[in-house]
């Protein structure tokens, strides 16, 4: 991926489909949730 910030990251499924698009900030809000939870 190199030094460049990934914002958005495909989600694929088993058959490499691309299902949907992740964002940075989706994963950080579930990071965040995460650690809420414990």
């Amino acid at each position: 991926l190199g030094k460049a910030k990934v914002n958005r990251l495909p989600v694929v499924d088993k058959d490499k489909n691309v299902v949907g698009i992740i964002t940075r900030g989706d994963i950080l809000r579930a990071l965040a949730g995460y650690k809420e939870k414990k």
